[in-house]
């Protein structure tokens, strides 16, 4: 249910609207005309003498309309922020003060003092003065204390911010739930990206592993017709050996030559080594312990 903002009234001054207004109203603005207190206890504020009790009337209707539903407090440490607790998320609500910049024309003594001391004096190239439009800031605050901005009304000439507090309290639940479905859509994309990155990953591994196979495919291809290539050379000079000689002496040169002939043979030769390993991960497999039966299956 939405919560009405209650109507403003001097007797319903928030204590801490009293308190900032106070503060306000005894600080000397700066040169743009805006008041920036000292004093670090007090609402988040930035506005001109004649726009304190317009700004304050705002925030008095926002905490009153807040009360109640949300937690909220003060912040002391500079930048004074008012921070109001919204579904676990912390919000900055801050009222200022737009400025008018206007190009400065340099008074005769500004002039004259300029001429003499060139290097060390000029006049401003811009004026500012307050324009007595207000702005609303909503900020989500960051863990470190950082902020980024969810919420700005300005004031136009059709609508000021008064016009929009009515529903203030459903405005910021629909920021931080804008927030938390922007947030979860980010955490999609970033589960979906780091899955895509892991296919890519796979399917590199892949084809890594395919390119490495067939590359130690060729190898031993080339290796057996090495070693086809030994046994009919040892085959050939046995032949011949025998069609000249009658036989080979047995434990002669040429015998020994025959045999290491052989050995050359069999170590270049893939075919054993594959049987061997594919023999290994066939035992391998047929030792392992059985898979579990189906849930579904009926028991004997």
């Amino acid at each position: 249910m939405d919560i009405k903002v209650p109507a403003d009234s001097s007797e319903g001054l928030h204590p801490w609207v009293v308190m900032t207004e106070a503060c306000l109203s005894r600080t000397k603005p700066d040169p743009d005309g805006l008041i920036r207190p000292e004093k670090l206890k007090r609402l988040n504020v930035c506005v001109s003498k004649a726009s304190i009790r317009r700004s304050m009337s705002i925030l008095n209707r926002i905490l009153k309309a807040v009360e109640g539903r949300f937690k909220f407090r003060m912040e002391p440490e500079y930048p004074c922020s008012t921070i109001v607790l919204v579904d676990g998320l912390e919000l900055s609500i801050g009222v200022r003060e737009k400025l008018i910049r206007r190009e400065h024309v340099p008074m005769p003594e500004e002039a004259e003092r300029a001429k003499g001391f060139t290097h060390f004096f000029q006049p401003p190239t811009y004026e500012y003065e307050p324009s007595g439009k207000l702005v609303l800031m909503i900020d989500y605050v960051h863990s470190d204390k950082s902020k980024s901005n969810q919420v700005t009304w300005t004031d136009n000439d059709k609508k000021r911010i008064e016009d929009r507090l009515e529903p203030i309290a459903d405005v910021l639940s629909k920021v931080v739930m804008k927030m938390k479905m922007n947030w979860a859509r980010g955490e999609e994309m970033q589960r979906q990206r780091a899955e895509e990155r892991r296919q890519q990953g796979e399917a590199a591994r892949l084809q890594a592993e395919e390119q490495m196979r067939i590359s130690l495919l060729k190898n031993q291809a080339r290796f057996l017709e090495e070693a086809s290539s030994i046994r009919r050379l040892i085959h050939a000079v046995r032949e011949e050996a025998i069609r000249r000689h009658g036989g080979i002496e047995p434990g002669g040169p040429l015998e020994k030559w025959l045999q290491w002939a052989a050995t050359q043979a069999e170590k270049n030769d893939p075919i054993s080594s594959i049987l061997t390993e594919y023999s290994r991960v066939e035992k391998s497999s047929n030792e392992s312990p059985p898979s579990p039966p189906d849930s579904g299956t009926n028991a004997p």
